[in-house]
């Protein structure tokens, strides 16, 4: 947060951390007539989850792949849905093995 909004004043930023932890937390559902707490993870269908998998997937990437010039020299394509993702890749077999 600090490297995208570095104006939000710590109140808010302590608000919105908040938030995120209660909407996790509240997760429930119905199975047979019996009701259920999320216990872990990131509940399916949840209000935040697109936005939780867009933030954790964008930081996997790039810590392992956008920040490694070695890596992104063969990437000619990077293309992301939430947590999916695809490329085009212009190496040979075993430099992607060893990718």
């Amino acid at each position: 947060m600090e490297e995208k909004r570095p104006d939000w004043s710590e109140e808010f930023k302590k608000m919105d951390y908040g938030l995120v932890a209660l909407s996790l937390r509240s997760s429930c559902g119905k199975f047979q007539g019996q009701w259920y707490h999320q216990q872990n993870g990131v509940p399916t269908g949840g209000s935040l989850c697109v936005q939780i998998a867009n933030m954790a997937v964008y930081y996997c990437m790039r810590e392992s792949v956008y920040s490694d010039d070695s890596v992104m020299a063969n990437i000619k394509t990077v293309k992301r849905y939430i947590d999916d993702g695809s490329g085009f890749f212009d190496g040979t077999v075993e430099q992607f093995a060893n990718f």
